[in-house]
């Protein structure tokens, strides 16, 4: 909940996005991996009817560390970030 990250099967717009959304999956599954405890609070579905939550592990969200670490941007509902466009100027 409240973080945008790159898409990674069909909704990606390009290999770069599938790139990027493959290492914020990375990133995710290296952190909860190593977790004691895991909490799935205020969850529900989301725009799209995916399943969103606040994601805790050992006391700390989730979401902050993944913009922290550049994996994704804080999340707009009007304003999907456009990955393939900023993977461009890089």
């Amino acid at each position: 909940r409240g973080v945008d990250t790159p898409e990674i099967k069909h909704c990606a717009k390009c290999d770069k996005e599938r790139e990027l959304g493959e290492k914020a999956r990375l990133f995710v599954e290296e952190h909860l991996t190593k977790a004691t405890k895991i909490e799935l609070l205020n969850i529900s579905r989301g725009k799209y009817f995916r399943i969103v939550a606040d994601v805790i592990y050992d006391g700390k969200r989730i979401a902050p560390e993944i913009i922290q670490a550049g994996h994704g941007v804080v999340y707009h509902p009007k304003k999907k970030k456009d990955w393939c466009a900023e993977a461009q100027t890089d």
